[in-house]
């Protein structure tokens, strides 16, 4: 993968009502943001509750984004897990698949006991030592990485690339690319794309928000692209009532906002605990959308209704 930039959409998961994959609508998906001009599609990522999948249905979803994509943009791999040994098998799978690129954050700690900086070169470093393509570090504020050991681990073999959404993204942005001495192909920020304005004045190669209204994101990044950063801030304005019910509704939100654009027929997740939303959620939800409905394409008729 050579350097990239832009929006890279992270993918929900569809499922039907029975909770079970629905390929066809992870078809429909895909050909709708790759319509809305993504410049990248990653997957299997915490937004698509890749933490619930079967290794035999992560597999599906790998096949067929790479069937549908076919070449014509990049595609990124969540391949967290609880070992290195597992991590990489993942890896070398989805890159035998046609992956682009692999993304991991680290594991999940143990015991309370957060991670050494040898464990974290062991565990991202045995990843990037299996595979021939350049993996992704993610930096979350759940168990975020500090700055040195990130500038470290971008010295391993093929560690090219962060997704950056620690609680303090913009002054880990800029610190990186000023202590990685050009190790660092590419810094990604994420947090639903609102900060995206900051990130790109600090230099991050693109963001990686939601697919639910790419339309919006891709707008967003290419009048940062073309100079115009007061453009830019005003579609920002204009979709930070969504981001606010994103931070409320994780992972749901997204797949409530494709059904409701009548690409996806269910909002169905298999996360324990997600909150759902009540009939007042969904009126402000559909209120939002006509807001914002200037800078997306027609929405269609509503598939479902939760309300």
């Amino acid at each position: 993968m050579t350097r990239q930039r832009g929006i890279f959409v992270v993918m929900p998961t569809p499922f039907d009502e029975q909770g079970a994959l629905s390929d066809g609508d992870l078809r429909r998906l895909l050909k709708f943001v790759l319509d809305a001009g993504v410049h990248g599609i990653a997957h299997l990522l915490d937004a698509s509750e890749a933490s619930t999948l079967t290794e035999d249905e992560a597999v599906r979803v790998v096949r067929t984004t790479v069937d549908i994509v076919d070449g014509m943009v990049p595609t990124i791999f969540g391949v967290t897990r609880a070992t290195a040994l597992q991590a990489t098998d993942a890896a070398r799978r989805y890159e035998d698949l046609g992956a682009s690129c692999v993304c991991s954050r680290p594991p999940d700690y143990r015991f309370g006991r957060r991670l050494t900086s040898s464990e974290f070169q062991d565990y991202f470093g045995k990843i990037g030592g299996a595979v021939r393509i350049p993996v992704m570090i993610q930096n979350t504020p759940r168990d975020p990485i500090a700055v040195d050991d990130l500038v470290d681990l971008l010295k391993l073999s093929n560690i090219h690339y962060v997704k950056e959404e620690s609680s303090m993204a913009g002054h880990t942005i800029s610190e990186i690319l000023r202590l990685s001495g050009g190790k660092c192909r590419g810094i990604f920020g994420g947090a639903g794309g609102v900060d995206m304005p900051d990130e790109h004045r600090r230099g991050a190669s693109g963001s990686m928000p939601g697919a639910h209204i790419p339309e919006a994101f891709v707008h967003m990044w290419e009048r940062l692209e073309s100079g115009d950063a007061e453009g830019a801030r005003v579609v920002r304005s204009k979709i930070l009532p969504l981001a606010l019910m994103e931070e409320r509704f994780f992972p749901r939100i997204y797949k409530e906002v494709l059904v409701k654009r009548g690409v996806i027929s269910s909002a169905v997740t298999r996360v324990a605990g997600t909150p759902l939303l009540d009939p007042c959620d969904h009126l402000e939800l559909r209120t939002i959308l006509e807001d914002i409905a200037s800078l997306l394409t027609p929405i269609q008729r509503e598939r479902s209704s939760g309300a």
